[in-house]
């Protein structure tokens, strides 16, 4: 369905015009301008000679598999480097999009009345523990119009290995991860829990292969061996070169089949060349067409514009092409896109929208398809894909809509007929009706619970604010900034007294929100003597001089300052289950240190350690929307299996930030030993 011959429809100039009146201007000549190329040699010996030569200008080198580097050139530098004989491609390194179209009073979000902070605390506690938010497949209307309901049909004698290309995916209790590899610059040691800030990751994750296990949503192929392959950052843009990496880490680990939910205008041709030999390879790739409406043909995006991958455009309720879907000659499917439930921040449901959403129904059912007989080439599952889709609008919208149940039913006869080497003479054709799905029928099928979903009792206006919090998570294991003067980071990691200092960042949140942070630095009260006040302290301050790269890409006010130290507070709290838990030792104590950051950071090594600090990350979240006051009741974790597990100190630490609720319930907070 796609055009050998693709003309550049669009080019990555833009003017933008500002009228200035009496101010002075700098003029900058644009010749002098450097931009990052992405540049590729003929051989490895001329790439070994444009390292030397380049030297300082090398911005990366680390694709050396693909004699590809990243050089900082001017326009009249790289079209000069392009003439050489020595290079074959050097291109602008371009970017990628993923294609996805406050605080309260719990008084009055819940109609109840608490004698207590506490009391109101323990029922958000409770309510986390005893109303998970779940929806069955057979109630998804996305997965019924696909017909990818029946598990029966899903039970293949292989594993796929199917890689999401994307924002990363958050852990989750309810989608198993199988490995993790981040290719943004400063994130190699992020907390998984804060991997995606954004959710556009773990939602399409999460349509491919959320578990039947009454959390969330329920995915097509719950067993495919799923990894996280992260490319795009938080304001969901890649570059070529990261999207590149990503290509040829699936190529060196074995992947089946690749999701790329995120696409340009811009044609690579480096990128095709890549593209080229991972589909040579084996690899399945599918991409989301785009968003660029449908009222406009010829829009596809690359890569999903490349003839080897998989083009997947968006469907509506109705069985209609999508209004915010591109569509064109390049489409080869068509998918469930609009009001589509996905799996969110601490397991919530969302509803999502887009392309993005639309290409992991196709790699779900490819999954399920390879799974029947992995020496099934990866050109047999595409073409078994289209020929077994339901007909749309042929002109504009590929094959049709997807249909697994179809597909499966003429997976043998069309095994028979089919060749990688020849064109395929099939005559079955479905005739299977496109369904429609009235607004009621949709909401029939899906819900949010009555006290809003997992994350506690956030409303989805402040969906935005959360994912600021979530941002300052990730900035104790990336911003250098935040460090005392010997270099030390440990009171932002859970060391020294855990809950003093998680208290005190707290309450410099709420003053910062209220008056700003001149006023947190001068007002905050540390609640207790310790080592680790001057740490906090100390970077803070020096958070306070780096505003422009804490919050990049979001607005730089009280609010988000503010939000950006909840996002610490809750790291430091979380941290307190990785690196001061204790096991049993040889000996029968509680004196076995978790140590190591395998074990430590491990959301699977003693397990109920991640259990504790998601849900403490969760009460920390419910403390700052509701405006309570920060204190030792988020340490409490009723979920805490104190036969797997102790916490150094948890007493003695708790007893003095927090005398009043140690001292009202201090069964809650045991030492591990006689700390």
């Amino acid at each position: 369905m796609k055009r050998m011959n693709k003309a550049l429809a669009w080019g990555l100039t833009s003017l933008l015009t500002t009228t200035l009146c009496n101010v002075p201007v700098n003029v900058v000549n644009a010749a002098n301008v450097r931009e990052e190329y992405v540049v590729v040699a003929e051989t490895k010996k001329d790439y070994q000679n444009l390292l030397s030569e380049y030297g300082n200008a090398i911005v990366s080198s680390d694709l050396e598999e693909g004699n590809t580097m990243i050089v900082d050139l001017t326009e009249k530098e790289a079209k000069k480097l392009e003439g050489k004989n020595t290079v074959s491609h050097v291109e602008e390194n371009i970017l990628f999009y993923g294609s996805d179209f406050e605080d309260g009073n719990i008084e009055d979000a819940f109609g109840m009345i608490f004698e207590s902070e506490k009391e109101a605390k323990l029922f958000l506690k409770d309510l986390r523990a005893d109303d998970n938010e779940t929806v069955e497949i057979e109630q998804q209307w996305n997965m019924n119009a696909i017909n990818a309901t029946n598990g029966e049909y899903k039970e293949g004698k292989d594993r796929i290995k199917v890689a999401v290309m994307d924002t990363g995916v958050s852990a989750s209790d309810d989608i198993n991860v199988a490995g993790r590899v981040n290719f943004i610059e400063g994130e190699e040691d992020v907390h998984p829990l804060y991997e995606d800030v954004s959710g556009h990751g773990t939602s399409v994750a999460s349509i491919i292969a959320a578990q039947d296990n009454n959390i969330g949503i329920t995915g097509i192929n719950p067993d495919v061996e799923l990894y996280s392959v992260k490319v795009l950052n938080d304001q969901k843009t890649a570059s070529l070169s990261n999207v590149i990496k990503g290509i040829y880490w699936c190529m060196d680990n074995d992947i089946d089949i690749i999701n790329m939910s995120f696409g340009t205008l811009a044609k690579s041709e480096i990128l095709e060349e890549v593209i080229k030999e991972a589909e040579s390879k084996g690899i399945l790739m599918i991409a989301a067409a785009g968003n660029n409406g449908s009222e406009n043909e010829q829009n596809v995006e690359y890569p999903a514009a490349f003839d080897e991958v998989v083009a997947v455009g968006a469907s509506d309720t109705k069985g209609n092409i999508s209004a915010i879907s591109s569509v064109g000659e390049e489409i080869d499917l068509m998918a469930p896109g609009e009001t589509i439930p996905a799996s969110g921040f601490f397991d919530e449901i969302v509803e999502t929208d887009g392309t993005s959403m639309a290409a992991p129904h196709v790699t779900g059912i490819a999954s399920v398809l390879w799974a029947k007989d992995k020496s099934k080439t990866n050109r047999f599952i595409k073409k078994l894909l289209e020929y077994s889709a339901r007909p749309m609008d042929e002109n504009i919208a590929g094959n049709g809509l997807v249909d697994l149940e179809y597909a499966l039913s003429v997976y043998d006869d069309f095994a028979s007929v089919y060749t990688d080497d020849s064109e395929v003479t099939y005559d079955q054709t479905n005739e299977g009706e496109i369904p429609t799905y009235t607004d009621e029928q949709v909401k029939a099928c899906w819900h949010y619970n009555d006290h809003a979903s997992a994350v506690g009792a956030y409303d989805q206006t402040s969906a935005a604010a959360l994912n600021v919090i979530k941002v300052g998570a990730k900035l104790s294991d990336t911003a250098s900034y935040l460090k005392y003067a010997n270099g030390s980071t440990d009171s932002f990691h859970g060391h020294y007294n855990y809950v003093a200092n998680y208290i005190y960042v707290m309450r410099m949140a709420r003053i910062c929100f209220n008056s700003g942070m001149s006023a947190a630095l001068s007002q905050a009260q540390y609640p207790c003597s310790g080592a680790g006040q001057s740490q906090i302290y100390n970077g803070i301050v020096n958070l306070n001089n780096n505003w422009s790269s804490a919050l990049s890409g979001y607005t730089i006010n009280n609010s988000n300052k503010a939000r950006i130290l909840v996002g610490i507070a809750s790291h430091i709290a979380m941290d307190t289950y990785a690196h001061k838990a204790y096991v049993k030792g040889s000996s029968g104590k509680w004196d076995s240190h978790i140590s190591g950051n395998t074990n430590q950071d491990s959301t699977s090594y003693v397990s109920n350690r991640w259990t504790c600090a998601k849900g403490i990350a969760y009460d920390v979240v419910n403390t700052w929307h509701y405006g309570q006051t920060p204190d030792a009741v988020e340490y409490y974790q009723p979920s805490h299996n104190k036969d797997q597990f102790r916490l150094f100190k948890f007493a003695t630490y708790t007893s003095n930030a927090d005398p009043t609720n140690y001292a009202d319930t201090p069964n809650w907070y045991i030492n591990r030993t006689s700390d």
